[in-house]
């Protein structure tokens, strides 16, 4: 039972990164973004822009960190447009 329970963790791991693989492959570095949510950052008033720094992903999300004219910081990149 224990490995059963294992597999079905790991395939829904995989398919989070999958998922998240395909958000991460829309983003360029050096690309302008414009935010459509900021959860994660109150400051950032919602439609601000920004130009991509640096993108990561795994099974966990997709990140990028972008420069909002001086202030950089890391956002999820399901809250840009």
């Amino acid at each position: 039972m224990k490995t059963v329970v294992n597999l079905s963790i790991e395939e829904l791991h995989k398919k989070q990164e999958k998922k998240y693989k395909g958000i991460f492959d829309k983003f360029e570095i050096g690309q302008q973004i414009e935010l459509s949510s900021s959860s994660y950052e109150p400051d950032l008033p919602f439609g601000a822009t920004g130009k991509i720094l640096d993108k990561k992903y795994s099974k966990n999300g997709c990140d990028l960190r972008v420069d909002f004219e001086g202030y950089e910081t890391w956002i999820d990149g399901e809250d840009v447009l």
